[in-house]
């Protein structure tokens, strides 16, 4: 989507309800692009989104990109990984305070930093209104105007109207995310290392964010000195006060280049309408690392058998030329679905399989038909992260067993099950990043 800042067709000038991209002027608050080729790297593109859901508005703190660097050299990027994967929603506590239930979520793994480190982070709040909404209603909240003095700091901060909202009391409840350092054998607070919160306005529509220079995504904070090589972990605390009874809520989402590298606040006149150019040298960054990646796998291994993440590729062209590289029989459907066969190891172009490895891992359930004991065995094509192995019943939905599989850097694992009646079954082996494969097998006795 192009489109930098999105309106509703009754808001007025002021009611911008949510920032999608930072425009160009805006560079040097940003950072150069980081793509993801591997599912390693798109899982350190998870961002986590904290939800804060009224009647009328809705307002969301979204985190990710941890990166320690030393100098100009990142030395480690400890990730938010989700335990039921980037596709679960999360439902927080609608008790006060902090929301134990989400910052079970929402921490790191550990890592270690040294004297002069710095953290580099990407943090963003936004506000949304419903289209149906935007107008606001003179019977009850008034006309969407702002109010004088709401002008005058408009005028004063031209950002502040990406968080104006065209009601009044739209927002009764506090929210305040903190990012803190903590140890990672004892669990303690060790340092406050970002804070932002966002709550009620007392005779004001602008519910601007505040904290740690709360206008600014893109954060770079030194690492306390203190605790250099140390196991530590990152944690973020939401916290909830007010009267509303709605609580938090959680989600996951991932990216394949860095948001970093496009997003910024930024006054209203300093996006554009149409951003064709800055997209397009991104989106060939992201195909140059797609090919960089692909190439040295068709070099060790004489083709490319599977996509290890999902390709987002908007030109059509360019998605095209990119199959063409590693694929046979590559067009387009009535559809417009990308159709192509994989191309065989070893043998030059137009020679496909008949029976490609379509993904990054193949399960294989073993054992007699009659037998409540088999083995499921497992062979990864790509390194996973936190692969896990699940088996439900099929009429029920109803979890069986689940265990982690291929762990340590393993690429194949043979695991013994026990299932506990006949029966239809669902194996589906998963990791952070969603569902990789799922059969269906059944138990006659």
């Amino acid at each position: 989507m192009n489109i930098i800042a999105t309106r509703c067709r009754r808001l007025s000038n002021y009611a911008v309800v949510a920032l999608i991209l930072a425009a160009a002027p805006l560079a040097a608050q940003m950072w150069p692009p980081q793509y993801a080729a591997t599912r390693a790297q798109q899982a350190w593109l998870s961002y986590a989104e904290v939800h804060n859901v009224f009647d009328r508005v809705s307002v969301s703190y979204l985190v990710g990109e941890f990166d320690v660097r030393r100098t100009s050299t990142s030395v480690a990027r400890p990730s938010i990984l989700p335990s039921r994967g980037v596709g679960a929603l999360y439902t927080g506590s609608s008790g006060q305070g902090l929301d134990v239930e989400l910052a079970r979520e929402l921490r790191t793994n550990s890592f270690r930093y040294s004297t002069g480190d710095t953290l580099r982070f990407h943090r963003a709040v936004t506000m949304r209104v419903p289209c149906i909404d935007a107008g606001g209603s003179s019977s009850d909240n008034g006309s969407a105007a702002p109010s004088g003095a709401d002008q005058a700091r408009l005028v004063e901060d031209a950002r502040l109207a990406l968080f104006y909202v065209p009601y009044d009391s739209a927002i009764t409840d506090t929210m305040r995310v903190q990012i803190v350092l903590v140890d990672a054998q004892s669990n303690a607070v060790l340092a406050v290392l970002d804070s932002l919160f966002i709550g009620p306005t007392a005779g004001s529509r602008i519910y601007e964010p505040r904290g740690t220079e709360p206008l600014r995504m893109n954060r770079s904070v030194q690492l306390p000195t203190a605790y250099a090589q140390r196991d530590v972990c990152l944690a973020i605390l939401p916290h909830r006060n007010g009267p509303s009874t709605h609580g938090l809520g959680l989600s996951f989402t991932t990216s394949h280049y860095t948001r970093s590298a496009l997003r910024e606040y930024a006054s209203v006149s300093e996006y554009t309408a149409e951003r064709t150019e800055e997209l397009r040298v991104v989106e060939r960054g992201y195909v140059q690392a797609l090919i960089d990646h692909y190439d040295r796998i068709l070099a060790e291994e004489g083709c490319v058998r599977y996509l290890e993440t999902s390709i987002a590729i908007d030109d059509p062209e360019l998605r095209l030329s990119f199959a063409k590289r590693y694929h046979d029989d590559v067009k387009y459907d009535a559809n417009g679905m990308l159709e192509y066969r994989m191309r065989q190891c070893g043998v030059a172009a137009k020679t496909s399989m008949e029976l490609p490895v379509v993904g990054p891992a193949e399960v294989t359930v073993r054992g007699a038909s009659t037998s409540l004991e088999r083995n499921v065995d497992v062979r990864l094509h790509a390194p996973l992260i936190q692969a896990t192995l699940a088996i439900y019943e099929a009429t029920t939905g109803k979890l069986v067993l689940e265990m982690p599989v291929c762990r340590n850097g393993m690429r194949e694992d043979s695991l013994p099950i026990r299932l506990p009646s006949s029966g239809a079954y669902i194996a589906r082996l998963s990791d952070v990043l969603g569902q990789l494969v799922r059969i269906q097998f059944a138990v006659h006795r």
